[in-house]
């Protein structure tokens, strides 16, 4: 979930004489890690939920368990840790004290959004992150000039490539690596599979073609579903065929 631009921050940030955490501020943070701040604003510690005081809890900048640390000054580090907290075990987080005792610096990167660093701990969660990246691909596709009818009813189990004036409508299920071209329209409840997706990547791509009740044209090696219903290869071809003796114009892209 987390952004390759929110890693790069993170990565620019660190170096040889500090430390850097990702953090993020929660309305709720229950269950996190707190950030803990001198007067001064400079980061001094992590404490867990378990261990932290009253005045700690209603903190709400927390830990997301990303950090960027020196490799030379993290072995000592990890031989320096105890499990003198409440749960008795080793917390990583507790480098970041030691890290401060050593006189290094401690700098933090925050998150853009809390959906960029949720954690997952139950079904619930996973459904919630799940919607929470498909509604990432469908703006990534709309800013591009992707036409989504609906960004909530959507799903891309792969990879997406679109051409120009491309329209997806509502139930749009996209699997294995699927490209789509110029002037496509993916009709509701459709689903684009990619021949194989589900055992190895494959490629498939769909074509546009204008006409009455023609819409799209897919092309694959393989049997493809057409009106909904599994059709083979054959009889895929002389559909086509019937329907382009009826079509007026037709526009293709390879």
């Amino acid at each position: 979930m987390v952004n390759s631009a929110t890693l790069e921050r993170l990565l620019n940030k660190a170096g040889d004489d500090r430390l850097t955490v990702l953090t993020v501020e929660l309305d709720d943070p229950s269950g996190y890690g707190r950030i803990i701040r001198n007067a001064d604003g400079q980061i001094q510690a992590i404490v867990e939920e378990k261990d932290a005081s009253p005045e700690q809890r209603a903190i709400r900048e927390v830990n997301t368990g990303l950090l960027a640390c020196p490799v030379n000054q993290l072995s000592a580090w990890l031989e320096k840790l105890q499990t003198n907290n409440v749960q008795g075990e080793y917390y990583l987080t507790d480098i970041v004290s030691l890290a401060v005792d050593d006189g290094l610096r401690v700098e933090t990167v925050a998150a853009k959004s809390e959906t960029e660093v949720m954690g997952i701990n139950d079904k619930i969660q996973l459904a919630q992150a799940e919607r929470a990246y498909q509604k990432r691909l469908a703006n990534e596709l709309m800013v591009r000039g992707v036409g989504i009818l609906d960004p909530a009813r959507i799903d891309i189990r792969g990879s997406l490539i679109c051409g120009k004036d491309v329209v997806l409508d509502i139930n749009t299920v996209f699997e294995g690596v699927v490209e789509l071209g110029d002037g496509v329209t993916i009709g509701p409840n459709s689903v684009v599979r990619t021949p194989g997706s589900h055992r190895e990547p494959r490629f498939m791509r769909i074509a546009c073609w204008t006409g009455p009740r023609l819409e799209k044209i897919a092309r694959s090696a393989h049997s493809l579903d057409l009106d909904r219903r599994r059709t083979s290869r054959k009889m895929f071809t002389s559909e086509i065929l019937s329907k382009l003796r009826k079509a007026p114009s037709v526009l293709a892209a390879s």
